[in-house]
């Protein structure tokens, strides 16, 4: 004589919105490496931007500028802002507008942004690339250390659950 067993296995796992983390992160850990990285003169991949020539040092001394290089008045430095994206996306812009002192010019820092890291700038030394914008290899390792520990209490705490 045979046993029939009916198994019904319901496996409840939280939804795991991670927005508000997303936020966090983008404001707590890859913009400050960005400002971070700006200020020590270091590019994404680790690599210094390199001196000024003398022409233009003197030329931002007499603009009342700052002489690092890639800093004028720090307003790029300052203008990144992390935005809610859809669901579970942020996005992390350079915000603004500047007006280039001499030149009259006006320019979104999302333009100026483009201009220095991606079109270059001429200089004596050829045209020059300023890799400033991205997430840097620690920046990386710290923002997965957050969400893994998040992640993890997510799952142990429960929350909301799917459907079955």
């Amino acid at each position: 004589m045979g046993m029939t067993v009916k198994v019904k296995m319901n496996l409840d796992f939280p939804v795991l919105e991670f927005q508000r983390e997303l936020i966090e992160i983008a404001n707590k850990v890859i913009i400050p490496d960005i400002g971070g990285r700006i200020d020590d003169g270091v590019s994404v991949s680790g690599h210094s931007y390199g001196g000024l020539d003398p022409k233009t040092i003197k030329q931002k001394q007499r603009k009342g500028l700052s002489t690092k290089t890639f800093i004028a008045t720090g307003q790029l430095r300052r203008s990144s802002k992390a935005i809610a994206k859809g669901e579970n996306s942020v996005v992390i812009f350079p915000s603004g507008i500047r007006h280039s002192k001499g030149s009259g010019r006006i320019l979104s820092n999302s333009e100026l942004g483009d201009i220095l890291q991606n079109q270059g700038v001429r200089s004596r030394f050829g045209k020059r690339f300023f890799e400033f914008f991205g997430i840097s290899k620690e920046a990386e390792i710290e923002a997965m250390d957050f969400m893994e520990k998040t992640v993890k209490k997510k799952i142990r705490d429960g929350g909301r659950k799917t459907v079955r």
